[in-house]
């Protein structure tokens, strides 16, 4: 039996795959923050 998703299920659900789920900084870019995110990639 397969299961059914909604659209917006299905966007989120895409979105965190691509880790996109995770908070916006709020701030300005540091050396740290560009070195975790060359780190993800």
């Amino acid at each position: 039996m397969a299961a059914a998703l909604t659209l917006p299920q299905a966007r989120r659900i895409a979105l965190a795959a691509q880790g996109l789920s995770k908070f916006r900084p709020t701030g300005p870019a540091d050396t740290r923050a560009v070195g975790r995110t060359f780190d993800r990639l």
